[in-house]
């Protein structure tokens, strides 16, 4: 089925969709072509292929292969001609495979380096560089993991077995880095530069400048981190802009008109969060697109376990049943699905199943004596009239209702951790209480005749350890905890209906979920916020 921002592409998108595939399957033809062959396919039938395919696909209007247009295109072609071209003695791959394999054939080719941008300036490598002489040199990277290296452990001969066949020990690099740091310290000047920090973590400066600063002594090396001062000082000049403003929160405030009037209470934690996420999706109706072939996630894993348990409880079956496990686990690979045939699935995800379904299936039997009735997957819905005088509608499903002594006990299936009770009353995690307030209202499904709640209850089905966990909220009267938390709801909608209420971004960020959020790039969070800031550049020190 069609869902999400998919729902509104035209049929001319979908047309050119279409013919946008039809075009890389034809460009790809080559590749495809070897696909349907169970023998595995020689080295340089499927370079010829690979070739092919590259030229077919980079193609401009004016039949200029792109893939081979620079250095590194140029390098590529002639690695690809090589192997085409060369008797690779007897060696085939299975076209799956090839991808990797053909990395490993390109891991050593050198693309050579632009040319400088400066007649007066080279950056070079190590090696050139030991070959020439200048009048200034800078030596940059000086951290422990890049110069020198980091010896590299060999997987398949221990250091006596590479002794005794010639090979060198791996420490032989640091020596070879060191030889080279003092060769280019002949220089008339040489500059010593390393990163303090690099990819956000701080670095540890090299054991080569550690110990050129204890031989040089304290004094000596202050007066030549003074000179280097002096060049930080310069560098930053260069990408200092003449004039900058920091960016502000983003402050969006559509018409009334335009802002949402229906809500599912799966929502409702983002409006109160991370408003800008609401705005995003139900005034921008952007949504994030699934990724080519994305694998499955969370969530996906959740969908299928709650599928599972909902059709074993609307059929009826009997969970203390000797066939009960058994005929839970067929309905579970019904709703698997394909996804079985994924063989990280099968091996992770279908054993965390059984254990889950092994103690849901203990837990619903001792709890069926208490039950007079159940109903799954239960959809609800509150309408009511905002102070600004529009309809606004709150819509939700409710995944388990129990009719038990007392009143309803409302379930909820969790494959990952439930909310805490400060969560539950504070309102960001209202979504059981607002379908307790849809129940009181008698517009949650079949849940006629005594619209009292009870309880409101979170089944963890992780199937780790433990397997499963029952999570009943104390929150005194389920009924009144409903009314007060769709009392709020009401408020907080009121509020949003005012057109100069902002939709701000991250007003109140889960804790460990900062930035993680699908529209927290367009809110650019990280360039205003306190936490975020702006993007740390790489400071260092000469």
């Amino acid at each position: 089925p069609v869902a999400g921002a998919r729902q509104r592409l035209k049929p001319g998108d979908w047309d050119a969709a279409a013919d946008l595939l039809e075009r890389l399957a034809a460009a790809l033809a080559p590749l495809l072509g070897l696909a349907g062959r169970s023998a595995h396919i020689p080295l340089a039938e499927i370079a010829a292929a690979e070739i092919a395919a590259l030229e077919a696909v980079s193609a401009d209007a004016k039949g200029d292969v792109l893939a081979f247009a620079d250095t590194a295109g140029e390098m590529l072609a002639e690695r690809l001609a090589a192997l085409e071209l060369q008797d690779s003695g007897g060696i085939r791959f299975e076209l799956p495979g090839w991808a990797a394999a053909l990395g490993v054939l390109l891991a050593d080719a050198t693309v050579p380096a632009p040319p400088s941008a400066h007649p007066r300036l080279q950056i070079l490598g190590l090696l050139e560089a030991r070959l020439l002489t200048f009048d200034r040199v800078v030596l940059g990277g000086l951290v422990e993991g890049t110069w020198p290296p980091l010896p590299v452990s060999d997987p398949w001969l221990n250091r006596a077995a590479r002794r005794a066949v010639g090979l060198t020990p791996p420490e032989r690099r640091i020596g070879l880095s060191a030889h080279d740091f003092v060769q280019a310290l002949g220089a008339a000047e040489a500059v010593l530069v390393r990163p303090l920090r690099s990819g956000g973590q701080p670095t540890v400066a090299s054991r080569f400048l550690q110990r050129l600063a204890a031989f040089a002594g304290e004094a000596a090396w202050k007066e030549g981190a003074a000179r280097g001062d002096a060049l930080l000082q310069l560098a930053r000049l260069v990408d200092r802009p003449k004039a900058s403003e920091t960016i502000r929160q983003p402050e969006p405030r559509p018409p009334r008109e335009l802002r949402p009037s229906r809500l599912r209470v799966t929502e409702v934690e983002t409006l109160l969060r991370d408003p800008y996420a609401v705005y995003a999706r139900r005034v921008l109706r952007l949504e994030p697109l699934a990724g080519i072939a994305e694998e499955p996630n969370a969530a996906d894993r959740g969908s299928v376990i709650h599928g599972a348990l909902a059709e074993f409880v609307r059929a009826g079956h009997d969970a203390a049943a000797p066939e009960a496990f058994d005929t839970l686990c067929a309905i579970g690979r019904q709703e698997f699905g394909a996804l079985l045939d994924a063989p990280e699935i099968a091996a992770l995800w279908w054993p965390r199943f059984e254990r889950a379904a092994r103690w849901f299936l203990a837990w619903h039997a001792e709890r069926a004596p208490r039950v007079g009735r159940t109903l799954v997957e239960q959809d609800g819905r509150l309408e009511w009239e905002t102070a600004a005088g529009r309809r606004f509608a709150l819509t939700g499903r409710a995944d388990r209702l129990d009719l038990m002594q007392g009143g309803w006990s409302i379930v909820d299936y969790k494959t990952g951790a439930p909310p805490g009770k400060r969560d539950v009353e504070t309102g960001f995690a209202s979504q059981l209480p607002l379908e307790g307030a849809m129940l009181l209202e008698g517009s949650l499904g079949e849940a006629g005749g005594d619209r009292t709640v009870r309880d409101y209850v979170y089944l963890r089905l992780s199937g780790g350890a433990p397997a499963g966990e029952e999570k009943t909220l104390d929150l005194g009267d389920a009924s009144e905890t409903a009314r007060e938390v769709y009392a709020r709801l009401k408020a907080v909608i009121d509020r949003f209906e005012d057109e100069d209420q902002p939709y701000l971004s991250s007003v109140s960020p889960k804790a460990g979920a900062r930035f993680e959020g699908d529209y927290d790039h367009l809110a650019r969070i990280k360039e205003w916020s306190k936490s975020g800031g702006e993007p740390e550049e790489e400071k260092q020190e000469s």
